[in-house]
């Protein structure tokens, strides 16, 4: 009954983990289907930058809440924002 149960769980992990690759994926997919625009660099470039400006909205929104005071996270977030928007023009 114990090992079923690691099994269970071992297969919800996967399964986890495949559902959190298939977005970065899919980005990549559809980066590169427009190759005459971009080459393949540029496309991985592209999606690794807005990677990480969405990692960086999303920690700049949270200490927004936590600190609503502080200016710098609002200029961060908001900047942030308008470079991941200019990024699909």
């Amino acid at each position: 009954m114990l090992l079923d149960c690691r099994v269970k769980k071992s297969a919800r992990e996967n399964h986890k983990s495949k559902t959190m690759k298939l977005p970065a994926i899919s980005t990549l997919f559809v980066l590169s289907l427009d190759v005459s625009a971009f080459g393949m660099g540029e496309a991985i470039n592209l999606a690794g930058r807005q990677r990480m400006l969405s990692q960086r909205i999303a920690q700049t929104y949270i200490l927004q809440g936590i600190q609503p005071g502080i200016q710098r996270h609002e200029k961060v977030f908001n900047r942030s924002v308008q470079e991941f928007a200019q990024n699909h023009r």
